[in-house]
């Protein structure tokens, strides 16, 4: 078998506007608009092949190449008034240019034994290698600065460069212990290596003068082991499943340029997961089902190079994070007939060293924006999805959902109760000629963590598609709009010396 998929796409966006206001507790403000311009070349590429060696194995491979990048520019325009600024302020300008640019590749190879007629029992061994260089540019050049200003706004340039490197093995086993019964068992090792090397730049006279006091070169690696068994077995209408996951982890920092001490540290966590089903009749069963889940940050929220390429706001990774630990237990519903079938869930999350995003304002009245493990959080969740045949032609279904949290931090000295919702319906509907149409409307309510919340959305798509030559074409025409006709990407977010607004228009009705 083999298949090769090829897929490029470029968005320009004019037209964006985005408005920031913030407010301090010394009773300042601070106001910026920008109109800006955006480019996004994204392309996507595949090729996997597949290879049966004989009746009992089988061997596969797969590459695949991603690469986008998006160029923002435009002319912010800042004033800061009020408090220590006096009631006329000071505002300044300057000259814009943002550039990312995001490659990443991966390839595996997989090999599969069944050691018997029936195929429930086999060995799989596989490898993969994932790395995904990035580099952010960007340069920031002041219109003349009026004589009143009163913060430090130098023109400037930085190039980030990170990358992040990854090396899977790996090896699964199933078999039958006996009637209803199945072990899985298996075996991973994985090495991870993050790097930034990030370079400042004070453009003076036009020249670009490097500044080694402001740049870093930071370099993290992980090695990971990892064992799991997981048993599971049928009793008749009944039906239960028991893993345990143990994974330890040689971790090691390095800084070859920055301030920041070179540290070793290794630590283990185990895993645990279980779940428990009752078929009621044929196709209606319940279940209760649990699960802990360990997240390691990634090299964005490692990564301890200072942003300045805002001067009202500094931002940086925490290289001592923590790997997060989360549980969840969720209560399922599942009923299934020929022309209806509905899934509900209810869960509850929690985690005490959750990783937030949070600011703080410094003793210089400049906001600094990093990451912590400092939040504990509890989430009551519901969801629902519903799909109902009313007719061989006609098909409509439902999925939403909502949540309640509640979010604290001891080093913030804050919390918070919240409550958010999604619903989207869907109509399908197979026309005259074969051309079948679907509509799929919703949104959601406000999205929430502990300093803030993000605005809610809305949106309709409709979609005609027709097959040709015995579905081996297919044309569709497509059109998409927010209810309000543009995207609103509002933030709020608000600490104890500080509340902020960012309010983010783009005009995005699609048709395609």
């Amino acid at each position: 078998t083999y298949s090769a998929n090829v897929m490029y796409s470029k968005a320009m966006i004019n037209g964006t506007v985005t408005e920031i206001n913030r407010t301090s507790a010394d009773g300042s403000r601070m106001d910026y608009w920008q109109e800006g311009h955006t480019r996004i070349p994204f392309t996507m590429n595949s090729i996997s092949l597949g290879y049966e060696l004989d009746s009992m194995s089988n061997i596969g491979a797969s590459v695949g190449l991603t690469s986008f990048s998006m160029k923002n520019d435009g002319h912010p325009l800042t004033r800061f008034s009020g408090g220590p600024y006096g009631a006329a302020g000071f505002s300044y300008g300057n000259e814009m240019t943002m550039e990312n640019t995001n490659t990443s590749f991966n390839g595996s190879v997989d090999y599969q034994r069944f050691f018997n007629k029936e195929r429930t029992s086999s060995l799989m061994l596989s490898y993969l290698f994932t790395t995904s260089p990035a580099e952010n540019d960007n340069r920031r050049v002041y219109d003349p600065i009026p004589g009143n200003v009163t913060i430090p706004l130098h023109d400037l340039y930085s190039e980030a460069k990170t990358r992040g490197t990854e090396h899977t093995v790996q090896a699964d086993f199933t078999t039958p212990l006996g009637k209803g019964q199945t072990l899985n068992a298996g075996l991973k090792f994985i090495s991870r290596r993050n790097s930034s090397d990030s370079k400042y730049y004070d453009i003076t006279g036009g020249n670009e003068v490097y500044n080694a006091a402001n740049s870093v070169n930071y370099k993290n690696t992980q090695n990971i082991l990892a064992e799991y068994a997981e048993y599971s077995a049928t009793l008749g209408k009944f039906g239960a499943k028991a893993g345990l996951r143990y994974e330890h982890t040689w971790e090691n920092v390095e800084f070859i340029l920055g301030k920041g001490d070179d540290f070793k540290k290794n630590y283990g966590n185990l895993v645990p997961s279980a779940s428990f089903t009752y078929n009621i009749g044929a196709a209606v069963n319940v279940g209760v089902n649990y699960n802990m889940r360990i997240s390691r940050p990634g090299i964005s929220f490692l990564n301890p190079y200072i942003d300045r390429s805002t001067p009202t706001v500094l931002t940086y990774g925490n290289p001592n994070l923590d790997v997060e630990e989360s549980h969840k237990v969720n209560l399922v519903f599942n009923a299934f007939t020929p022309k209806f079938m509905i899934n509900l869930t209810l869960g509850e999350a929690f985690a005490n060293n959750q990783i937030e995003q949070y600011s703080f304002m410094d003793a210089n009245g400049i906001l600094n924006t990093t990451y912590g493990n400092i939040v504990r959080s509890r989430w009551t969740n519901f969801n629902t999805f519903i799909n109902y045949s009313i007719t061989p032609n006609t098909r409509i279904y439902l999925n939403g959902g909502f949540d309640y949290g509640d979010m604290r931090s001891d080093k913030l000295s804050q919390k918070k109760h919240a409550w958010q919702a999604t619903a989207f319906i869907g109509l399908q509907q197979t026309l005259p000629w074969n051309v079948k149409m679907s509509i799929y409307t919703g949104g959601m309510t406000k999205r929430h963590t502990l300093q803030g919340y993000g605005n809610g959305f809305s949106m309709i798509n409709l979609a005609l598609a027709k097959d040709f030559f015995n579905e081996k074409l297919n044309v569709s025409l497509n059109y998409f709009t927010p209810f309000s006709g543009k995207i609103r990407q509002d933030q709020y977010s608000a600490g104890a010396d500080f509340t902020q607004r960012t309010n983010m228009v783009i005009s995005v009705q699609q048709v395609g």
